[in-house]
């Protein structure tokens, strides 16, 4: 059943463009998500969509990714509201208010698991492109240390384009680590002043792989905390690379070995 929706002053739209911002992302306990392709990842994962907004010109066009929706509400808006709806300069037609996932943190301590531990990364499109690539390449979960950028916000959202519906994602602290590290998990880290190269390491068993921020690195938190280190290598010239690619190279790494 579709309901036509034509003020942006109506409460449902007022509250879906709230959604932009964090602090009633984590109070409503729901995000905002836009575009075809996105969309349709969203419709065909695990997490709750709650509603859907269709542009009215595009009705006829979306249709066919409607079909068997049950319990969601549709709405059909102008291109005004979707506009103010969406974050992107060319709106597709299509937004979805999707349930934040939740998950237990003690189904994390289930063995021979890998997960990445993100240290205050900070930037969304490096964060989107880390979800995007663990998903991708078989990381059981991402675990988030300190001042990480919200990982339902839309920039995120859209750069990990459907990790984040698909891999679960949980904020941890330095007690949680520790008790990682009691059931048996190797706490690994990337670290540019490592003596040892990755290219020798074990990344079987029960493993974690912590990355810091862009601007700082690893905190001395998660460097104490921590088995081991591993350096990538480079050419002398090159400062370094960046944290997104630096995951990257990683996670294939322990995916070729893992699989």
């Amino acid at each position: 059943m579709f309901r036509y929706i034509e003020s942006h002053h109506n409460p449902i739209i007022k509250a879906t463009i709230a959604l932009k911002q964090k602090k009633h992302r984590l109070l409503k306990q729901c995000f905002l998500l836009e575009g075809e392709r996105l969309c349709q990842e969203a419709l065909n994962s695990n997490i709750a969509v709650l509603s859907v907004f269709i542009e009215e010109s595009l009705l006829n066009e979306f249709r066919p990714l409607l079909a068997g929706l049950t319990d969601v509400n549709v709405y059909i808006v102008n291109n005004k509201i979707m506009e103010k709806i969406c974050s992107t300069e060319s709106p597709q037609g299509i937004a979805i208010v999707a349930e934040t996932p939740s998950y237990n943190p003690e189904e994390f301590l289930e063995p021979n698991r890998f997960y990445l531990l993100l240290d205050s990364i900070s930037d969304p499109g490096n964060m989107g492109t880390i979800v995007r690539t663990a998903w991708a390449l078989g990381a059981d979960g991402i675990l988030l240390y300190g001042d990480c950028v919200e990982p339902y916000s839309p920039k995120v959202v859209r750069s990990s384009m459907g990790g984040v519906f698909n891999i679960p994602i949980i904020a941890v602290d330095a007690h949680y680590i520790d008790e990682l590290k009691k059931t048996d998990f190797q706490i690994y880290c990337s670290d540019s002043n490592a003596t040892k190269s990755y290219e020798g390491f074990d990344f079987s068993g029960s493993i974690v792989i912590a990355f810091g921020s862009e601007a700082h690195g690893l905190s001395l938190e998660i460097k104490q905390i921590c088995s081991d280190s591993f350096f990538i290598p480079m050419i002398a010239s090159a400062d370094s690379l960046n944290v997104a690619i630096a995951s990257g190279i990683i996670m294939s790494k322990v995916w070729s070995q893992r699989r």
